[in-house]
């Protein structure tokens, strides 16, 4: 089951446009962060990405 997301901040947190991800990094995760990341930021796309109701 999906839970809800708030879309206000925190005062403890950092905005997820805001997050720096070390590119240089040889982890696997962090391209898949980035592009998560990009997603988020480009919520128009987002919402292509959706599934249709039927």
């Amino acid at each position: 089951m999906r839970k809800g997301y708030s879309n206000q901040l925190r005062l403890d947190s950092v905005p997820i446009e805001q997050v720096t991800l070390n590119l240089e990094s040889r982890d696997r995760i962090v391209p898949v962060l980035r592009a998560l990341q990009h997603v988020y930021c480009n919520r128009i796309r987002l919402g292509a990405l959706r599934p249709k109701d039927r």
